[in-house]
C-alpha cells in the first residue's frame, strides 16, 4: 500500500482519527488552511521557494 498500512485499518481497529471526529470535509478545510498558511510564511524568506511550495501543495493533493 502507498500509506504503509492497509486502507481502513484504523476504522477496523476502532482507532480515533481526525476524519472520524471532525468529518472529511472539515479535515480537508483545515489541511487547506494550513497549506496556505505555510506558503504565506515562506514569503518571508529570500530566494526561490517554488520547490518547497510545490512540495507542500503536492502533499496536500496526494491521494493517501
Amino acid at each position: 500500500t502507498e500509506m504503509g498500512k492497509q486502507p481502513g485499518s484504523d476504522e477496523k481497529n476502532a482507532k480515533t482519527t481526525y476524519p472520524n471526529l471532525l468529518g472529511i470535509d472539515k479535515c480537508k478545510t483545515i489541511a487547506n488552511d494550513l497549506i496556505e498558511s505555510s506558503i504565506d510564511l515562506l514569503q518571508d524568506f529570500d530566494g526561490d521557494i517554488s520547490f518547497i511550495e510545490a512540495l507542500i501543495r503536492y502533499i496536500g493533493e496526494r491521494k493517501k
